[in-house]
């Protein structure tokens, strides 16, 4: 029988594999001291990962991986990486979420007005910003590329919640790597979504860098 201490880590090759996409290590970056702890758990068959941010967890939500991905992840870890950044999308919207409700009324320092603005014009509505119910500009834009598409997958795969995390997870690249996402996706949806939100992260970072010169 091998000797477990020669086992790898799965929570360690997980990361190490993701870690290959600069997207991840972007993701990590902002997040900080704010990333969740990860574990392979039992999930429904059709659910790879997922990320709870119920108040147990703190601060930091936890991300949850399917422990039936340990099967495959030595032979092929790109679908597994990718999952990851997906869920850890969902971990810095959380992040974005938190600075944009902390600061929107009153921001301390130009670097926060330019994330508040930026936040409004991406997740919030630039056409209408002070109304209190909002038609999120991800979903507009999921229905503006394809309505058909938009109108089927209104349930999960095109509502605000999942579009960035699929959008990022899709999108993350090695220097060897292609587009990976499903065939039937808006072409130009997960781009523009990835795009985005790697802008608000830019916008964010300095927002932080800001608040720690004062």
């Amino acid at each position: 029988m091998a000797d477990n201490k020669l086992v790898p880590d799965p929570v360690n090759a997980l990361t190490t594999a993701a870690s290959a996409y600069p997207s991840y290590q972007d993701l990590l970056k902002f997040l900080g001291a704010n990333q969740p702890p990860i574990r392979f758990a039992p999930l429904d068959a059709e659910t790879r990962g997922e990320y709870d941010r119920a108040a147990r967890y703190g601060n930091t939500g936890e991300i949850r991986m399917n422990t039936n991905s340990l099967r495959y992840m030595r032979d092929d870890p790109t679908a597994t990486a990718r999952t990851l950044i997906h869920e850890t999308t969902h971990a810095t919207d959380r992040q974005l979420d938190n600075l944009y409700f902390k600061y929107k009324d009153r921001p301390p320092t130009p670097e926060i007005a330019q994330f508040v603005e930026g936040y409004k014009r991406l997740r919030w509505s630039d056409k209408n910003p002070n109304a209190r119910v909002q038609a999120p500009p991800s979903e507009a834009l999921a229905r503006r590329l394809d309505p058909k598409w938009a109108a089927e997958n209104a349930g999960y795969r095109a509502n605000s919640a999942e579009l960035y995390g699929h959008a990022v997870g899709n999108t993350a690249r090695t220097p060897e790597s292609t587009r990976y996402g499903s065939i039937d996706t808006p072409l130009h949806l997960d781009p523009t979504l990835a795009t985005e939100h790697f802008v608000l992260l830019d916008l964010a970072n300095r927002a932080q860098k800001s608040l720690q010169a004062k």
